[in-house]
């Protein structure tokens, strides 16, 4: 087989596209300031960079363009331009893909199947839907026959530079499955960020997910059944490598850092990860902190588990709380949450200098609205500092969504939807018009000035997570009541562009499009303006 050098091509472009998902009117939601890179983009770089070493790609410069739809419009024109230079290969990846975008990457790669670009997409909502399906669904279906090269699973340990060679010799196949065997990833590439990785977000947080997988077996989750019940985990001498060039990269300015691992505390190396970290702060003196996701039995298993990530640098942890109600955690199969110990464990972690956060799922069998209101009460009386809420959608992946199939229960048609902030499947207890609402008062609930106020004051004689915690509130509040959006799909001032809206719905013309936009951006100051009001009375 010819080396691409041989084939006549001295340039390998390869274009990686987070894609957003629709607003209700049909625009891609996007934002002029974002809040967190995408780890996805910043992982998949990595893999493509490491290609390079591959032997069929020779001497060919491989150039890695990533494109993060949050904060940016596509460049479709640029990359068509770029496809027709002589010399010139490239290829389209619409990554780490979940349910609610799915219909938006198909309508990207629409763009470039035209022109002979092949398009690849993956991520969770593939890898899902095939993992619990079992079978080519309809979306699926579609999907390859408009020409979009479908994979699942998990592309490390030489597979992505396996699919990229298979693209380029036309040999590639319309659907990779590498969910039966998962890769290690002990020694998988990892990258670095510089300072111009940061560019268009509020805050230069950076990413890097430690471990892969899951030991419980909640129904809603997808985790167990794309990246396995079994923990796989990343070198922490390399983890923690990457802290500390981008530390010096960004000329100091990256000293946060997310470790999005769905339960880090399952991680069989966090000891090893904690005490390098702990070295990096009180030997090299880099002030890293870290906010992580770990599970609410993690004390009782790991003893000193909280203690550590302390000294570590954990700031912020993430519990997937779920509910407060006994009946809902057994029916989810969520039984190491223990309701009465919620209390002490976010006590002792405030105690430590963490702040702890709460995800919390509306519309469980057990639901109501009222009693989804008394366990607002109940989150806010044991004392988490902030809350995430979402409403139960039947993702791909979840036992729930593979039960709920076989049932013919309803879901809703439109993957657009299945963004934990619509609702996208029928709730037992109320209907959907109540869980619609009761979704759009809990936010309301939680956030009062009253309880903002209350968990401030505990922190008033620590600056920094004083602040850190206002700036949180701010761009939660403004995600949820200005935007009407989700904190995690949403950063500060959304932006639309005439030309790329939903191709079901019609063109606006020139002079409607910027009379909704003029509406639009006078209600957003207003929102704005009483949400500072809001905040400045929290503050005082």
């Amino acid at each position: 087989m010819k080396t691409l050098v041989e084939s006549g091509t001295r340039q390998l472009e390869v274009c990686l596209i987070r894609a957003t998902n629709y607003t209700d009117d049909g625009y891609p939601i996007r934002t002029k300031v974002g809040v967190i890179r995408s780890n996805t983009l910043t992982q998949m770089r990595a893999l493509v960079e490491d290609a390079a070493n591959h032997p069929f790609f020779g001497q060919v410069r491989i150039n890695v363009r990533v494109v993060d739809e949050a904060i940016q419009r596509v460049p479709v024109e640029e990359i068509l331009r770029l496809s027709r230079t002589p010399g010139v290969r490239l290829i389209v990846m619409v990554v780490g893909v979940q349910t609610n975008q799915f219909p938006r990457a198909q309508d990207i790669a629409a763009c470039f199947l035209p022109y002979g670009i092949p398009v690849l997409i993956g991520g969770f909502h593939v890898s899902g839907m095939y993992a619990m399906i079992h079978t080519l669904t309809a979306d699926l279906r579609a999907a390859l026959m408009n020409g979009i090269i479908l994979v699942a699973g998990e592309v490390e340990g030489g597979r992505l530079a396996n699919i990229m060679q298979d693209v380029l010799v036309d040999e590639a196949q319309p659907f990779y499955d590498f969910l039966s065997e998962l890769p290690d990833l002990k020694n998988a590439p990892v990258a670095c960020l510089n300072a111009g990785d940061f560019k268009g977000y509020a805050s230069p947080f950076g990413t890097e997910d430690t471990s892969r997988g899951c030991l419980f077996a909640c129904k809603f989750c997808t985790i167990i059944n794309v990246q396995g019940k079994t923990m796989r985990y990343r070198d922490p001498t390399r983890v923690v490598q990457v802290v500390r060039d981008t530390y010096f990269r960004t000329k100091r300015k990256v000293t946060h850092w997310f470790f999005p691992d769905d339960n880090i505390a399952r991680n069989p190396s966090w000891r090893d990860l904690f005490a390098r970290l702990t070295q990096l702060r009180e030997v090299e003196g880099i002030p890293v902190t870290f906010m992580m996701q770990a599970d609410l039995a993690a004390k009782k298993s790991n003893g000193d588990f909280f203690e550590l990530a302390a000294r570590a640098g954990c700031v912020q942890v993430f519990f997937g709380l779920e509910t407060m109600n006994p009946l809902n955690l057994r029916a989810q199969g969520k039984f190491q949450n223990q309701v009465p110990e919620y209390e002490a464990l976010v006590r002792h972690c405030n105690a430590l200098g963490i702040t702890c956060h709460a995800g919390y799922i509306i519309g469980l069998d057990y639901d109501t609205p009222a009693s989804v209101q008394l366990d607002i009460q109940g989150l806010q009386e044991i004392g988490f500092n902030s809350a995430s809420f979402y409403i139960l959608t039947p993702l791909p992946g979840s036992e729930d969504h593979q039960d709920w199939w076989k049932e013919r229960r309803w879901m809703h048609p439109d993957f657009n939807t299945y963004d934990s902030n619509h609702v996208a499947v029928a709730p037992k207890s109320m209907t959907v018009e109540e869980l619609a609402q009761t979704h759009r008062n809990v936010w309301e609930w939680f956030y009062s000035t009253e309880h903002m106020a209350s968990v401030l004051k505990g922190w008033q004689k620590d600056r920094k997570h004083y602040w850190g915690q206002l700036f949180f509130y701010a761009w939660y509040l403004y995600a949820s009541r200005v935007e009407k959006l989700h904190p995690m799909n949403c950063g500060f001032w959304t932006v639309r562009n005439r030309h790329d809206r939903r191709p079901m719905f019609a063109k606006e013309s020139f002079v409607g499009f910027w009379w909704h936009e003029t509406k639009r951006a006078v209600q957003r100051v207003v929102g704005i303006g009483k949400l500072f009001l809001q905040l400045e009375e929290v503050w005082l």
